[in-house]
């Protein structure tokens, strides 16, 4: 398959129109409509913006099979996003697809629950402000359908412009609580009511991989 056809079969699979990539991407209707036809020449730049536009990693827009075509198996995305466990990171607003993640169905299931690959994005923490739980360069399983607080649990949230992978908890007085499983180094923080609106909800933790080298 060309690399034109690949891209408007992703699009499609993905409920785009031409126009949906053009805000996405930067790019002219026109010259999205001439690179899916084969007829215009695509820039490493343009690449890198298609591939972002339509939340796959580059190499996907060059190949034919499906990650989902073996049998078994599902694909999740690992962004380029770090969240911080810290004392925060700049939010990135669309960010690029690293690479893809193939796991066993079964352990999908089993270990976070869910089977649906839209439903879950892979982070990286970063900082050390939720040690011993998820801990630096810890790879984390999000699941970006979440929006609002259910329970206490830790969350993906950008509060006071910093991203950060943080427990949230709600008090009897109407605040939610913003908090470090490090207590030692760093402080709660607190939501107010009013403040509601100045907090927004990236998605809930589903579970991390942690990578522990050989000796240690």
């Amino acid at each position: 398959m060309k690399f034109g056809q690949r891209v408007k079969e992703i699009r499609l699979s993905k409920n785009l129109t031409m126009t949906d990539v053009e805000i996405r991407a930067g790019l002219k209707v026109g010259n999205i409509s001439r690179i899916e036809k084969g007829t215009q020449w695509v820039s490493e730049d343009s690449l890198h913006a298609i591939a972002r536009a339509l939340d796959v990693p580059v190499s996907t827009l060059f190949t034919d099979q499906s990650p989902e075509s073996k049998t078994g198996y599902i694909t999740f995305q690992r962004l380029n996003v770090e969240a911080s466990a810290g004392s925060g990171s700049e939010p990135v607003e669309y960010p690029d697809v690293l690479q893809e993640i193939r796991v066993l169905e079964s352990w999908a299931r089993q270990t976070l629950g869910v089977v649906d690959p839209s439903r879950v994005k892979i982070i990286t923490c970063k900082g050390d402000s939720m040690t011993p739980t998820v801990r630096p360069g810890d790879i984390v399983f999000v699941d970006v359908s979440v929006r609002h607080f259910q329970a206490e649990g830790i969350y993906v949230l950008a509060w006071q412009n910093q991203l950060l992978l943080k427990r949230l908890n709600a008090l009897f007085d109407g605040r939610l609580a913003i908090q470090s499983d490090n207590e030692t180094n760093y402080k709660t923080e607190y939501v107010k009511a009013e403040q509601s609106d100045q907090l927004t909800i990236c998605g809930k933790v589903l579970g991390w991989w942690t990578l522990r080298k050989s000796g240690a």
